[in-house]
């Protein structure tokens, strides 16, 4: 869970990586539909156990996209 707040918050608190990770995920086929249509990742939130769950959603739908994103 750790892992997914601090990659959630390198993209969140950089416009820069936040629009590789757009350009990157509007380039692949398998995270905008599982996404459904969402652009960024969402951040945990530590009393809101549903927010938690559309979180980790969104991490794995989009998990590709952000290992390409981290690698460039």
């Amino acid at each position: 869970m750790t892992t997914v707040q601090e990659i959630a918050f390198c993209f969140q608190y950089s416009a820069k990586r936040l629009l590789r990770f757009q350009v990157f995920l509007s380039n692949s086929d398998e995270g905008w539909a599982e996404m459904d249509r969402r652009t960024k990742l969402k951040t945990l939130c530590e009393t809101r156990w549903v927010a938690r769950a559309d979180a980790l959603f969104t991490f794995k739908a989009s998990f590709g996209t952000v290992v390409r994103t981290l690698e460039d």
